[in-house]
């Protein structure tokens, strides 16, 4: 996974609009400009208050000397302007899901996309216009699909900065084909390392760059993709490489995005074969020197060209082996299926079922022992959630 493409970490911020319904960071747009601190102009000093004229003295007795003038007071300075950056508003998620992407909604303000409200509210997008498809498939997984010939992936943006510090991490199942190296680059996007987004209201890394990658980009990490759905976990301490801030604790998040690997095809040279000079014997063993460079040309990157003068089953077709080796490193149809994205290691789900298990006590000797049985799977329900059942069965 070139690391390059993490500078389009956090795209998914900006097509957040006002009318969208959706749920505290790659990417680092260069279209929002850094905030700028504020200006502290000094107060202007006021004029002492004026003395008091001297009596004049009579012919015989001499004036009464005028009182000085009070001392000038300076005013109070201003006060300097506001840090530059938005702070995490630290909501909670209401619940561990995220979305399961039944409850998507296309975004009439921004056409292809969704927006979303479960645990926390948000929507979806994607790095290059135009490039990648995102279907709902009927309300029931993420689908996103097209060519990738550039950096690209896609996203959650969040509506505001979440404080997901109660949870250890994210899981989400994933399938389909994502490029040569079947791996994706998941990231969390964070309020620390997001950009300054000055229309959106979030991000509190600064950076005078037209691309801010070099100083604001999410921590990451690749996960393996196959043709199997799969349910992947990644923990916030797993994350690493973001800027300026490595660690993620969950306390700042404002979006997920899953990047698609990309790396350009390397010019690749034309494999060259000795071509036979006539048909026969000698003009096969100039076709398998065709073979042989085609071969070469396809570690090369690009497919070596069969001997010329070679037989037809030497010289050609090897060249043509040789040429498709080159091509897999460039574009390729990528193919996508995300689902059930959610907040992991948080609060047990099952406590209030443990307890119900406990309290399930039975009458008479044997109802008794049920009961004390019901009160030891309670005593697991707590904890696991699943055990309280086995209280009822004291009764």
């Amino acid at each position: 996974m070139t690391n390059r493409i993490l500078r389009y970490s956090g795209l998914g911020l900006v097509v957040l609009t006002a009318g969208a319904i959706a749920a505290c960071s790659s990417s680092d747009d260069p279209s929002n400009p850094p905030g700028t601190a504020g200006t502290s102009a000094g107060g202007a000093s006021s004029g002492g208050k004026g003395g008091v004229a001297g009596v004049g003295g009579t012919p015989t007795t001499g004036g009464t000397p005028g009182v000085a003038g009070g001392a000038g007071t300076p005013a109070g300075g201003g006060s300097g302007g506001a840090a530059p950056g938005f702070a995490c508003a630290g909501l909670k998620p209401t619940a561990a899901l995220i979305t399961d992407f039944s409850n998507l909604v296309a975004n009439p303000t921004s056409a292809g996309n969704y927006t979303f409200m479960g645990g926390v509210l948000g929507g979806t997008f994607t790095y290059q216009p135009n490039a990648l498809t995102i279907d709902t498939m009927t309300n029931t997984v993420l689908n996103v699909k097209g060519n990738v010939k550039a950096y690209d992936g896609f996203g959650l943006y969040f509506n505001t900065c979440y404080d997901a510090s109660a949870y250890t991490g994210v899981s989400f199942s994933v399938k389909g084909y994502v490029g040569p190296k079947g791996k994706l680059n998941f990231r969390v996007q964070t309020n620390s390392n997001t950009a300054i987004d000055a229309t959106n209201m979030k991000g509190a890394c600064v950076s005078t760059a037209a691309d801010t990658y070099a100083d604001c980009h999410n921590s990451s990490f690749d996960v393996p993709v196959s043709a199997t759905a799969t349910v992947v976990t990644v923990m916030f301490n797993q994350l690493a490489g973001g800027v300026p801030v490595a660690a993620v604790t969950g306390k700042d998040v404002v979006g997920l995005e899953w990047a698609l690997d990309w790396t350009p095809a390397p010019a690749g040279t034309a494999g060259s074969g000795a071509g036979g000079a006539s048909g026969g014997s000698g003009g096969a063993s100039a076709g398998s020197g065709g073979a042989s460079a085609g071969s070469g040309g396809a570690s090369a990157g690009s497919g070596g060209k069969g001997g010329a003068g070679g037989a037809t089953a030497g010289g050609a077709s090897a060249g043509g082996a040789g040429g498709a080796g080159g091509a897999a490193a460039g574009p390729y149809d990528a193919n996508v299926t995300i689902d059930d994205v959610m907040f992991i290691g948080g609060p047990p789900a099952g406590g209030a079922g443990g307890a119900g298990g406990a309290s399930a006590g039975g009458g008479g000797a044997g109802g008794a022992s049920a009961g004390s049985a019901g009160a030891s799977a309670g005593s697991g329900g707590a904890s696991a959630g699943s055990a309280g059942k086995g209280g009822s069965g004291g009764a």
